[in-house]
């Protein structure tokens, strides 16, 4: 269990959000809210409720708590984000699981920000 604190701001990928004003979208592991002119809108609280609408569950972040993330990828390019501030309390070599994305290792933390190499899927 863990508590993810809910305020006034949050951090949505911009690929995430829908076009349409009217889509309800569900945060994982919080509410389902439409999204107009850049503020949420509170529409329901269970995750039976987004499914029954078809509401696409997205990632978010606390924009209070993020941890900005570099993911270097097998490539050698690098994809940067956000990650929840539970993240930081990760040690060098942990691994860990970044939804949709897979499993990746922590190489660096430095100053606020985490650098993780990607295993797998």
């Amino acid at each position: 269990m863990r508590t993810l604190n809910f305020e006034e701001r949050l951090y949505i990928p911009s690929a995430d959000l829908p076009q349409d004003p009217e889509k309800v979208i569900r945060l994982i592991d919080a509410v389902n809210i439409t999204i107009q002119d850049g503020e949420a809108h509170y529409h329901s609280t269970s995750h039976q409720e987004a499914r029954k609408i078809g509401a696409p569950a997205i990632q978010w972040v606390p924009m209070r708590d993020k941890k900005l993330v570099e993911l270097v990828m097998p490539d050698g390019t690098v994809q940067t984000g956000y990650a929840e501030a539970d993240t930081y309390q990760e040690e060098v070599g942990d691994v860990v699981q970044f939804e949709r994305l897979g499993f990746a290792r922590l190489d660096e933390k430095y100053l606020g920000k985490m650098t993780f190499y990607f295993a797998h899927k």
